[in-house]
Parts: C-alpha cells; structure tokens; sequence
C-alpha cells in the first residue's frame, strides 16, 4: 500500500494526494475483518460440556442420573462393569471440563427396613464415589450422600419402578463451576 501511495502523491500533487490517502485509508477500513467474536469462558464451557453430558440445571445445581443410569441390584451396592465405566468416563470427562467437585447421592427403594435403605443407598454412593476417586477426583471433593428410599423418580409399586429407584445420582454444584 505504500508504493501505490507514493504513486498517488506523484501523480496528482500533494493536495489530490491527502484526499486520495483518506479514500484509501476509509476504503481499507471497511474492508477489514469484523470483529471476533469473545470466546467463551471457562464456566460457558463447562456448563456446555455438561448439557452434552445430559445434565439439567436445577435452581443451582447440575443433575445427572449418569447416561447409562448406575442403578443397582436388589440389596446391592454392587456395580456391573457397564455402569462403572460409564460412570469412570463421565467422571474423566468433567476433570477434562476442569470440573472437579461432585456429590453424588444413592437411593433405594422402598422394599425393606428404612435403616437398612439408608444404609444401603449410602454405600451405593461410596462405591460410584471409589469409582471417581480412582479417575483422578480428590476424594474430598467426591461428596457422598444416601438417601434410602426418600426420594423416588417411579413408582414403588411395580418391580420395574422399584428397579430405577435402587440408583445413584450425580450432581455438580454450582459452585464447582468458574464463574
């Protein structure tokens, strides 16, 4: 652009020249690029990273019954090697989201002692919490609640209801996520 200047300023004297420099100046502004638009945030990304997931924005938190639910046999905190690596991936795809806070809460369902539930639903938590814990999670940073059988998402009436209750959920608090 500064040889077709000076050729301007040359050829037309140094009057025509200025007005030919403002032309040229105004025309390269309007072809420049537009603006980027920002990036997000770290905090735009994980939240999301976590709707990808399949979680839901409750009030404040994030909720997700894992995509392939961790739900647990009859009197069992055992976990079948599906659900734990399902829950194994979800786990490493939030320390990949630089999300490393989590509650996870079990549930049981209704058949049985209500101390035994609790019991029960809690060791449920622990065992998807080790899961966490061994995919790089702190283990202060995995909280783990049960709740027996408080809180239902079917119906205990029916063996199939009674089956999606006996589970574990997994919530990201609001407050792990940056700003």
């Amino acid at each position: 652009m500064s040889i077709l200047l000076r050729l301007c300023v040359w050829r037309a004297g140094a009057g025509r020249g200025l007005l030919l420099l403002v032309l040229l100046l105004g025309v390269a502004a309007c072809t420049s690029a537009p603006p980027r638009k920002p990036s997000p945030t770290l905090g735009e990304r994980q939240r999301e990273g976590l709707r990808a997931l399949g979680f839901q924005q409750s009030e404040e938190d994030w909720h997700l019954i894992l995509p392939k639910p961790i739900c647990f046999e009859f009197a069992s905190a055992d976990i079948r090697a599906d659900a734990a690596r399902s829950a194994t991936d979800t786990a490493q795809e939030l320390l990949r989201l630089g999300i490393h806070g989590v509650r996870l809460d079990g549930h049981s369902d209704n058949v049985g002692p209500p101390a035994v539930n609790l019991d029960l639903s809690r060791r449920r938590a622990e065992a998807v919490g080790r899961l966490f814990i061994a995919a790089g999670f702190a283990d202060a940073a995995v909280v783990r609640h049960g709740h027996g059988a408080s809180l239902p998402v079917a119906d205990n009436d029916s063996a199939s209801g009674r089956a999606r209750n006996r589970r574990v959920e997994l919530i990201v608090p609001a407050d792990a996520l940056a700003p």
